[in-house]
């Protein structure tokens, strides 16, 4: 799984995931980040096309709708780049008008796009016990229930 958005409620998720054993890489929009979670088990990669090369399943938990979409449709982001049947796992808490309309332009390009937003704070992140709405992927999605199991009690 690659994540965008490595803020203090997507540390506490991937903390979850590599203690389940899941491989984490991550792209940050900001110089230091990386720095932030030393040995963490995340590999941060270069680029947003490095990390859609590398994943299937990309996640964002980023603070605003236009933020999400920048990194979806900006020239060389996550639209230019994600393999074929790359699922989109959006964290966020994003307006959801604008989460089906990224669902359906995605979709063109044969990539899901998963509204899933979570709540619970930082603690239930670092916890594993996150509450999640998620819909939105196409029957025969690869998300594993077991990986959104380690994140959501």
């Amino acid at each position: 799984m690659g994540f965008i958005g490595l803020g203090e409620m997507v540390s506490g998720m991937a903390a979850c995931l590599v203690e389940a054993n899941y491989p984490l890489s991550a792209w940050t929009r900001g110089p230091g980040t990386a720095e932030k979670f030393g040995k963490s088990g995340i590999q941060f990669l270069p680029s947003i096309s490095e990390l859609c090369a590398r994943n299937r399943v990309i996640a964002l938990n980023v603070i605003q709708t236009s933020d999400v979409e920048d990194l979806l449709f900006r020239q060389g982001g996550i639209a230019d780049h994600a393999q074929t049947g790359t699922v989109v796992i959006d964290f966020s808490t994003i307006d959801s008008r604008a989460a089906q309309q990224f669902a359906k332009r995605l979709q063109a390009q044969k990539i899901d796009f998963m509204d899933c937003p979570v709540s619970g704070g930082s603690h239930g992140a670092r916890a594993g016990t996150l509450s999640a709405a998620c819909s939105g992927c196409s029957a025969g999605c690869p998300v594993s229930t077991e990986s959104l199991n380690s994140l959501c009690s």
